[in-house]
C-alpha cells in the first residue's frame, strides 16, 4: 500500500508540473498573439554571418521585436535586406538609423536601432516600397575591419621607418653616444665630493656678498647723512658771507 502512494505522489506531481508548464505555454502564447507589429525593412552592407530569422531587434538597447527574414536586396546585390517585425507601441522616426552589431564574444547579430527624435516625424513608406525604410550604418565592427588595410598600411611605414633609423650606422653612433654618457655619468659620480665641496663654497661666498652689500649699505647710508650736514654747512656759511658783507 505504501509504495502505491508513493506511486500516487509521483504521478500527481508530475501531472501537475506538464498542466503548469501546458498553462505557461498557453499564456505566452495569448501575449504573443495580442501583441501586434508594425513591419520595417532595412538594407546593411557586407556580410550578415550570426544574424537568423528570430534575431533579437533592439531600440536603443531595448528588446522592441525580431526579425522575420533575410534575403538579397535585389536592387543591389550587396546589400541585404532585413525585414523587422516591431512592436507597434514603438514609434521608429525618420532620423532612427540601424546597424547590425554582435553580442559579446557569442558571434550572435542582432539589429541595433539607434536615434530618433521627438520632432522627426514617424517613419512611413516611401511610394513605390512595401516598407517604411529604417536608414542603415556600418556595425561598429565593420568599421574596424574597412579600416584594418589602412591601419596595416601605416604600420608598415612606420616598420619602415624604424628600420631605417635603426640601421647598422645609426646603432654604432647610438652605442657610442651611451657610451659617452655611461663614462660622464662615471666622472661626475667620481667627482661628487667635489661638487658637493664646490656648492658649499659657492654658498658661503653668496652669503658673503649678502653681508658686503649689507654693510655697504650701511656705509651709503651714513655717507648720505654726511653729505646732508656739509651742504648744510655750505649754506650755513653762504649765509654768513653775505650777512658780513656791505
Amino acid at each position: 500500500m505504501e509504495t502505491r502512494a508513493n506511486y500516487v505522489a509521483v504521478g500527481a506531481f508530475v501531472l501537475t508540473v506538464l498542466a503548469a508548464i501546458f498553462v505557461a505555454v498557453l499564456w505566452l502564447a495569448r501575449v504573443q498573439f495580442e501583441t501586434e507589429y508594425n513591419t520595417y525593412e532595412t538594407h546593411v552592407a557586407g556580410p550578415v554571418t550570426g544574424l537568423g530569422s528570430g534575431a533579437l531587434v533592439r531600440l536603443n538597447g531595448i528588446e522592441v521585436g525580431r526579425v522575420t527574414r533575410i534575403e538579397l536586396y535585389p536592387k543591389d546585390p550587396q546589400l541585404v535586406r532585413l525585414v523587422l517585425q516591431i512592436r507597434n507601441t514603438v514609434e521608429i522616426r525618420t532620423d532612427a538609423v540601424a546597424s547590425l552589431e554582435t553580442l559579446g564574444l557569442t558571434g550572435v547579430s542582432y539589429v541595433e536601432i539607434s536615434g530618433g527624435t521627438a520632432d522627426s516625424p514617424p517613419l512611413v513608406a516611401a511610394e513605390g516600397q512595401s516598407y517604411p525604410t529604417i536608414a542603415s550604418r556600418p556595425s561598429s565592427l565593420q568599421k574596424v575591419f574597412n579600416s584594418t588595410p589602412e591601419l596595416l598600411e601605416r604600420l608598415l611605414v612606420i616598420s619602415d621607418r624604424v628600420a631605417l633609423v635603426l640601421d647598422d650606422q645609426n646603432r654604432q653612433a647610438i652605442a657610442e653616444t651611451l657610451a659617452n654618457i655611461r663614462v660622464t655619468t662615471a666622472i661626475v659620480a667620481r667627482h661628487t665630493q667635489d661638487i658637493d665641496q664646490l656648492v658649499t663654497e659657492s654658498t658661503q661666498t653668496m652669503h658673503n656678498l649678502l653681508a658686503a652689500s649689507g654693510s655697504l649699505q650701511t656705509m651709503l647710508s651714513k655717507f648720505d647723512r654726511t653729505a646732508d650736514k656739509g651742504d648744510r654747512l655750505v649754506v650755513a656759511a653762504n649765509d654768513a658771507a653775505d650777512i658780513a658783507l656791505p
